[in-house]
């Protein structure tokens, strides 16, 4: 019988992990030794993983990028900065957008958003990522890590991070309380299952099929919107306006 089983028959009403220090320090550079970070199911789902064909994210070709910040100042149009609000598990909320401007844009081009990269936050919702799939420019905000790499496939690697055996992994690492935060190099400590490429790309082909069927449902709302407008006689830019006039008119 190990110490573990000993020490959780002696006080069942407990939580009990007993770790050797090189193991305490494995992947640990801040040297936490909070109970919070060694939770038995952190632990054992890492443990799964690892049983697993898998590898840490600092052993492959991973870029995490953390953007700078600068003093926010929105306009009408400009160029799109991508805020927390907007990165969702495997969803970006483009109808919520801000807009700097190009002066501020063109201070920030390590901030800039490629097509395919993965958006995830740093803050508040840390871990919610997403594959970035728009053909607009944009900016992410400093709460937003962009994350590259080759050794995986985008999709499946961002997939992979928004499920259970991902999401766990992240909130091992989460510090703060009031406002949960992840560390880059924290984030590199993750092990990912290396599953066959046609998998992942099946897995790609998945996340990008939902993306279509998004966009075209929103082309559609649009439309039905559209039409709905025209025969009520109202104006699609601004139909509230049309009723507070129509209103207006009936009165007089």
């Amino acid at each position: 019988m190990n110490l573990n089983q000993t020490l959780q028959e002696k006080y069942p009403h407990l939580e009990v992990s007993c770790l050797k220090l090189s193991e305490v320090k494995k992947d640990n550079e801040s040297f936490r030794i909070d109970s919070e970070y060694f939770r038995k199911e952190y632990l054992e789902n890492i443990e799964f993983i690892k049983s697993m064909k898998s590898i840490q994210l600092r052993n492959t070709d991973i870029s995490i990028k953390h953007p700078t910040e600068i003093k926010r100042e929105y306009i009408e149009n400009g160029i799109w900065f991508v805020r927390v609000q907007n990165v969702k598990p495997l969803f970006l909320d483009s109808d919520n957008k801000v807009f700097i401007s190009q002066e501020d844009f063109n201070k920030l081009n390590n901030n800039c958003v490629t097509q395919g990269d993965i958006l995830m936050n740093r803050t508040g919702s840390c871990g919610d990522c997403v594959v970035f799939l728009e053909s607009e420019v944009a900016i992410a905000s400093s709460h937003v890590f962009i994350i590259r790499n080759s050794f995986f496939n985008q999709s499946f690697l961002a997939t992979f991070l928004n499920s259970k055996y991902g999401k766990i992994q992240i909130q091992k690492g989460q510090y703060g309380s009031i406002q949960p935060e992840i560390a880059p190099y924290y984030l590199k400590n993750i092990y990912v299952p290396i599953l066959p490429i046609e998998f992942q790309k099946e897995i790609e082909k998945m996340v990008k099929d939902s993306y279509k069927a998004l966009e075209e449902s929103k082309q559609l709302y649009k439309s039905a919107q559209d039409i709905l407008y025209t025969e009520l006689g109202l104006n699609a830019a601004n139909p509230l306006q049309s009723l507070l006039d129509f209103d207006n008119s009936t009165k007089l």
